[in-house]
């Protein structure tokens, strides 16, 4: 037997939702960005998945490697990895449908101007973070996953939350950060205040088919974190929608993963 079961997640304030009321034609635009930023962050953490599991079959990359980069060139994203001295020793690309390896390449090599710029950006960005003390929450045996991703006014720079534990989608503790074209960050946000494990199971051992959580006013949508990373989980275990309660619109948004929609409604 399955059954649905209810997930609390509170979330802080954010930079970008002063607005207190949305007309449903604001609402559609703005759940469409959402979905297409999130299709974004499902693919560079997907591609980075893939790529891992297969880097860590491979002793000789396993032993090797130190850090990893991922960035999208037409239609593949590429994951990159480096070892201490800062040089490529594996390739791993995958068209944007995940059905097959688009390349798999074990040369030893320089990185490219585009790939240095992004190592280089991600590393100043993180120094920033620890630096100056932008609070960053870690938990035991969830891992902080790092997406960096090119914009028009320079990069965001994405933390989700990652576990290896089982039966667990791990909402929440989720950031991102704005920076200019040469890495300085100039805003930032935290989209839920905390990490609350979401389990697939109840204690009785029943699956559960779908889950909900609430925003605070401050957090009035749905977020392209939240898509991603239950996207990114349900696949492990045979799930399709989730929902969200705004209690800034009184309206709660469910996420269909077959359809990749969003639907809004009053209840």
């Amino acid at each position: 037997m399955r059954l649905i079961i209810l997930t609390i997640l509170i979330a802080v304030p954010i930079l970008l939702s002063a607005q207190k009321t949305y007309t449903e034609e604001e609402i559609n635009t703005i759940c469409d960005s959402i979905l297409i930023e999130s299709e974004t962050l499902y693919r560079f953490e997907k591609t980075a998945w893939i790529a891992n599991d297969m880097a860590y079959e491979d002793t000789d990359i396993r032993n090797e490697y130190r850090a990893y980069i991922v960035y999208e060139r037409n239609d593949s994203t590429f994951c990159v990895f480096l070892n201490e001295d800062k040089t490529c020793i594996a390739t791993y690309a995958f068209f944007k449908n995940f059905d097959k390896t688009a390349l798999a390449d074990k040369t030893n090599r320089d990185l490219s101007t585009e790939e240095n710029t992004l190592f280089e950006i991600r590393e100043k960005i993180l120094n920033q973070i620890i630096e100056e003390e932008y609070e960053v929450t870690f938990y035991e045996n969830y891992d902080p996953n790092l997406i960096l991703l090119p914009y028009e006014n320079g990069y965001k720079f994405y933390i989700i939350s990652g576990t290896s534990l089982n039966n667990i989608i791990p909402f929440g503790n989720d950031y991102i950060y704005f920076t200019d074209n040469e890495g300085n960050i100039e805003q930032w946000r935290k989209f839920h205040s905390k990490l609350i494990p979401a389990e697939t199971k109840d204690d009785k051992g029943r699956e559960i088919v779908s889950f909900i959580h609430s925003h605070l006013k401050t957090e009035p949508f749905i977020t392209a974190t939240d898509i991603c990373t239950f996207r990114i989980y349900a696949e492990l275990y045979d799930l399709n929608e989730f929902m969200v309660y705004s209690t800034a619109l009184s309206k709660y948004f469910k996420y269909d993963m077959s359809k990749n929609t969003i639907t809004v409604s009053d209840k």
